[in-house]
């Protein structure tokens, strides 16, 4: 089975109606699924027993008082039941066929990270997604209206649970951290896979009038987006660089020319230690296809 781990916000306002979405919709796809709520917002230790999902109010703070990507990290990799781990934003849907994905990521026999793209929708309601025509209703809706998000916006992260090590003190919701989980995975050999073609999940839109915040560009002058900007620099990758995707039948290396392009280019970000030979490296395999192409 699986093990899902998030933090929320306050389940104040919009948030209360988006957060119990997304939670209910992972309880309804298994009982057996461990779902691990981390941080003490407001609300989030009723939705736990609600959902009866697993409480972890005392996780590592920063400075302002949000949860570090290694605090949560290292306690899911610990505390988790199975081997298989989600982490996952409380605001995103998960579908119906989410754990025949998992099902298949099961049988890669060493360490990897799944990631895919989101689709946004507007959803004003709680959905009962116990109730099959609702639940039909509502993803029939996603399917049609809701719009692919950009390549750089991560929402979701499947791992085994031995993947992560040494993680630095980066800030969960906060800018970047995510396209680090990528380059740090590539970084260290493992796959990386793009589910997107076999995963919809549904990130429910929102405003970012939250605790502090009242627009989204705050964020991006917060604190702790400016440490983790220091911390990761220029050590980001997005789903176009997984070098492995999902199908929904096969899992398969990428070796088409465009990524074969994009990947020469992003080698040296992955291992900048090598960098002047992997740019040496890739304007010589560049000359090499444009005479093929142009023969």
């Amino acid at each position: 089975m699986l093990s899902i781990f998030t933090t929320t916000k306050d389940f104040i306002g919009e948030f209360d109606n988006i957060q119990q979405n997304a939670i209910n919709s992972w309880r309804s796809l298994s009982d057996e699924i461990e779902i691990m709520i981390m941080g003490r917002a407001h609300g989030a230790e009723k939705m736990a027993k609600k959902t009866n999902a697993i409480y972890f109010p005392d996780v590592p703070l920063s400075e302002s008082g949000m949860p570090t990507l290694p605090g949560m990290f290292n306690k899911a990799q610990l505390s988790s039941k199975y081997n298989i781990i989600c982490f996952i934003n409380a605001d995103i849907i998960l579908p119906y066929n989410f754990l025949d994905v998992i099902t298949n990521l099961k049988k890669i026999k060493k360490n990897f990270l799944a990631v895919g793209h989101r689709w946004d929708y507007d959803i004003k309601k709680i959905i009962n997604f116990n109730d099959k025509l609702e639940s039909e209703k509502l993803w029939d809706l996603i399917k049609k209206k809701s719009v692919k998000q950009s390549p750089s916006a991560i929402d979701y992260f499947i791992f085994n649970k031995k993947l992560w090590h040494k993680i630095p003190e980066l800030v969960i919701a906060r800018q970047r951290y995510d396209n680090w989980l990528i380059w740090k995975a590539r970084r260290m050999g493992a796959p990386v896979i793009d589910l997107s073609d076999a995963l919809m999940v549904a990130h429910q839109n929102h405003s970012y009038n939250y605790g502090k915040f009242k627009e989204i560009e705050e964020v991006g002058i917060d604190e702790d987006t400016l440490k983790n900007r220091l911390i990761i620099g220029q050590k980001t990758l997005n789903i176009l660089d997984a070098n492995w995707f999902y199908d929904g039948s096969i899992i398969k290396r990428k070796k088409n020319i465009e990524f074969v392009q994009r990947n020469l280019g992003k080698l040296p970000v992955i291992y900048p230690e090598f960098s002047l030979i992997l740019i040496l490296y890739k304007k010589i395999y560049r000359k090499i296809i444009k005479l093929f192409i142009t023969k």
